[in-house]
């Protein structure tokens, strides 16, 4: 009985496995990037949002702190993909020297303010809702 379920144990981890070499694959296809930037991607999306998760849950910070991180942890993610789509449209010459410049978001000025717009973003979304929903506070009553 042990080896038919130490068996199922593994055939359940190859499927899990299959899974998640799918969605890659699709998501690579998807945002047309090669599968290991897609990879990529997707691991650094998931640590961010494991990561918040357990900040969220300790209690180390309120969720209006961590949810422009959040955003910008996102935003941080799809740096390869930023790296990838530039270097799609780069011409080589024929010593490998590059004759054009890389896209704008190659630069570090573009990734900057493609992780900063999400935070500010993300900052205000927190700000305007605590806004709406702070309590209403009446006179002090001594």
């Amino acid at each position: 009985m042990k080896y038919l379920s130490a068996y199922f144990h593994r055939l359940y981890m190859c499927l899990i496995l299959m899974f998640f070499i799918a969605v890659v694959m699709k998501f690579s296809d998807a945002i047309e990037v090669l599968p290991e930037t897609g990879f990529s991607i997707l691991f650094r999306a998931i640590a961010v949002f494991v990561v918040c998760l357990v900040l969220l849950i300790l209690q180390f910070f309120p969720f209006s702190l961590l949810f422009p991180i959040l955003l910008g942890g996102f935003a941080w993610a799809f740096f390869p993909a930023l790296d990838y789509w530039s270097t799609m449209k780069m011409v080589k010459s024929l010593f490998g020297i590059p004759i054009s410049d890389a896209e704008w978001y190659m630069h570090w000025y573009s990734k900057a303010s493609f992780v900063l717009i999400p935070i500010l973003i993300g900052h205000s979304i927190c700000h305007s809702w605590k806004k709406r929903h702070r309590a209403q506070r009446g006179p002090v009553e001594w």
